[in-house]
């Protein structure tokens, strides 16, 4: 995650992620990973996404560092 620019959040399993046109919040669940992009959708509100760990780390990373 560090790798990608993240910065560890609150929590051990938390992760902030800032980039120049938005920023997310990845939380690392034990069954899948939660991603709440901030201010994101058409109403400027937060979008929620999930991942499944049954993807590959790559298609992990495309989906989630491509952004909202």
């Amino acid at each position: 995650m560090e790798a990608q620019g993240c910065e560890r959040g609150g929590a051990a399993h938390c992760w902030n992620l800032q980039r120049s046109t938005w920023q997310a919040e990845i939380a690392l669940e034990s069954d899948q990973m939660m991603v709440r992009y901030l201010n994101a959708g058409n109403s400027g509100k937060d979008l929620a996404r999930s991942f499944s760990y049954a993807l590959s780390r790559q298609d992990l990373q495309n989906a989630i560092f491509a952004g909202p």
